[in-house]
């Protein structure tokens, strides 16, 4: 494994989105844990909601004096392959779980924990591609707290990859879920729950005119191919069947009936742990190769993501599973109105008609004459942007996930 690298920040940076008492909170629990050594572990340093959010969290514990590390696994492109199958498994995918995939995943999580150095009071480990590693941790570090943050929706999964996440999990202290349902499933494990939050002040979300340099250049919309004079429909997301890229241009089809100008731009990354995405792209290459107001972006950077976000006249989320969807918050917090599934976290972020609109993901007719609605409405757009805001102010800023996050630490941690 090796140390993820990440730039410091400070609570204070954040005075602008902070309540009195909530830093006020936040720092009586960080002095309650001065002397913890922690760590969180995940696969990957960038390109995922897991990454994003602990960019925030590591640097800000560590300005609080609550000692902590970020590891990232090492591990051989095989694994990924595992692990998306495992992840699509959880969310009620059906590939066969063969021994050789067991086989494989164990390897690899065993030799990451064997290269564990330095004991650690605490142990959040991310998700499944990580669960592996207990039997190991456990053996060498008995008197480590183990938690294991669980970020998808275990509500359907497939019994043989559920079989397995709950195989190693009984030694965990605490599992963390997004949602109550979420965590069902799984038994013998003390739960909470903790949502997801955004980063108000990184180059993703942070108002454009404070952005200079690169960030100010990569945010210029002439960099992008679709026509800034043009309603604009806009999905960010992995490139992942999950997520539905293709009903999207199919949406964005029975839009253009009634709005023809309109545009699409699916903007997706490549993460590193999810070797899917390149496939998925092909195919949404060769659907809309004829369509010129079509486009595709990929690996885009935060500064532009910002701006595409923000240039949008809709955001779209038309995914059939979700565990939370960072990018919900993301269109909300700058203002642009969002469309999105009645599915999993998608839900805690928007309430139907007041904030944006909720839709049967399914439902093709029903999402269209939502975007349309709000391609026709300005007053109905600016109404419910201006409500996304301050939901997410209220609810799903970096502050409030630093807290909850030192908060479940004083919990596993009694003693200190």
């Amino acid at each position: 494994m090796h140390h993820a690298h990440t730039d410091a920040q400070s609570l204070s940076a954040y005075e602008a989105h902070l309540t009195a008492d909530q830093r006020r909170a936040i720092e009586e629990t960080a002095a309650d844990l001065t002397g913890l050594h922690v760590a969180h572990v995940n696969t990957t340093a960038g390109g995922g909601g897991v990454a994003e959010m602990l960019h925030g969290v590591v640097p800000i514990a560590n300005d609080l004096g609550v000692d902590t590390d970020w590891l990232v696994m090492e591990a051989p492109d095989e694994f990924f392959d595992v692990t998306k199958a495992i992840h699509n498994g959880l969310q009620g995918g059906d590939r066969e779980f063969t021994t050789e995939m067991r086989e494989l995943y164990r390897s690899v999580t065993r030799r990451n924990a064997d290269a564990l150095d330095g004991a650690y009071d605490v142990l959040v480990l991310h998700d499944p591609q990580t669960l592996g590693m207990i039997p190991t941790i456990t053996e060498r570090f008995p008197e480590t707290a183990l938690v294991w943050r669980c970020h998808i929706d275990l509500t359907d999964a497939t019994p043989a990859y559920l079989d397995f996440a709950q195989s190693y999990v009984e030694p965990v202290d605490t599992a963390v879920f997004t949602l109550p349902a979420y965590g069902e499933a799984i038994s013998g494990v003390e739960k909470v729950i903790i949502h997801p939050a955004i980063d108000p002040l990184t180059e993703k979300n942070r108002p454009l005119d404070e952005l200079s340099g690169e960030a100010a250049e990569a945010a210029a919309l002439e960099n992008y191919p679709f026509d800034p004079s043009r309603p604009l429909l806009v999905q960010i997301s992995r490139f992942d069947p999950w997520k539905d890229p293709q009903g999207v241009i199919e949406t964005y089809r029975t839009v253009t009936a009634s709005v023809p100008d309109a545009q699409l731009a699916l903007v997706g990354a490549m993460p590193e742990d999810d070797p899917e995405g390149i496939e998925v792209f092909r195919e949404l290459e060769a659907i809309a190769e004829d369509d010129g107001d079509v486009h595709l972006l990929t690996n885009l950077p935060d500064a532009g993501i910002n701006a595409v976000q923000r240039h949008a006249d809709v955001v779209l989320q038309k995914s059939l599973r979700e565990g939370f969807a960072l990018t919900v918050s993301e269109a909300l917090w700058k203002g642009t109105p969002v469309v999105g599934a009645n599915v999993g976290g998608i839900p805690l972020q928007i309430d139907d008609g007041e904030n944006g609109f909720l839709i049967d993901p399914r439902n093709i007719e029903q999402t269209a004459d939502r975007v349309t609605r709000l391609l026709e409405d300005d007053q109905l757009r600016r109404r419910l942007g201006e409500r996304g805001r301050e939901t997410v102010r209220e609810a799903f800023l970096t502050p409030r996930l630093v807290g909850d996050f030192l908060t479940l630490l004083a919990d596993v941690t009694p003693t200190n």
